[in-house]
């Protein structure tokens, strides 16, 4: 079996536990910290904005849909989370011997 060293697309060289990578960008530590807080604030907030009531006065629907957006960021939050667990060293999926 031959083994070629991976790179990404600038041509750099990474080590084999490079784990994944989003547009390039190596998810370490650091960086699921900030999107995990990032996605959840934005689940709050879009949740808050979900939540108030309709004003009545203004005519027609609503055009942004909160509801939809905060269940996108908690999707989000939620992947996160399990990354960041797997980074911290716990196992969160089955470990199947195929």
């Amino acid at each position: 079996m031959i083994v070629r060293p991976m790179t990404n697309k600038s041509g750099v060289f990474l080590p084999p536990s490079a784990g994944p990578c989003i547009w390039g960008l190596m998810l370490t530590l650091p960086i699921t910290v900030i999107l995990f807080a990032v996605s959840s604030l934005l689940t709050i907030g879009f949740g808050f904005m979900g939540a108030r009531p309709h004003d009545l006065r203004r005519t027609g629907p609503r055009m942004i849909p909160w509801r939809f957006l905060m269940m996108l960021s908690f999707t989000a939050a939620l992947i996160m989370l399990v990354h960041l667990l797997n980074e911290l060293g716990f196992t969160t999926g089955h470990d199947r011997p195929y």
